[in-house]
């Protein structure tokens, strides 16, 4: 392994694993997860069922939006362009259903698989840092059917 991704590996395992003893069990986190659910459930119509309602995490980092609404039974797909907190994503995935796949993608650089038949697409705490706004928003609205909804 090259020593730039050997570092990049490093600091993406010292950062997840950092960031789940932080956020664990702690209230205000838990309470914005319970919020993303409840937006979630909220823009797709009564009669769609979660299994049906396709969801997009936007950058996933470590996966726990995604698995969170994974366990509501929604189908997620979560992406980001950090491949090593996908594999760490992956990783807390395993003992999971096949309603979340993982994937390494920068939305604002790559063609989304399946662009145009999302549901939902949810994206925390992105838009701030990511260095080309303009292009992330722009894959974000293609990645929605007509009439999705962005959270």
């Amino acid at each position: 392994m090259p020593f730039r991704e050997a570092l990049e590996h490093m600091i993406a395992v010292t950062y997840g694993v950092t960031y789940d003893a932080v956020v664990t069990r702690f209230p205000p986190y838990e309470a914005m997860l319970e919020e993303i659910v409840a937006f979630v459930a909220r823009s797709v119509s009564d009669e769609a069922s979660p299994r049906a309602t396709r969801v997009l995490d936007v950058a996933c980092g470590i996966g726990n939006v995604s698995l969170r609404l994974a366990t509501e039974g929604y189908s997620v797909v979560g992406i980001d362009g950090v491949k090593h907190l996908v594999e760490i994503a992956r990783e807390k995935n395993k003992p999971h259903g096949a309603n979340l796949a993982f994937q390494h993608l920068d939305i604002a650089r790559t063609a989304m698989p399946g662009a145009g038949n999302f549901d939902v697409l949810v994206s925390m705490h992105t838009l701030y840092w990511h260095p080309d706004p303009a292009a992330l928003l722009a894959g974000c609205r293609r990645a929605l059917k007509p009439g999705g909804h962005a959270i």
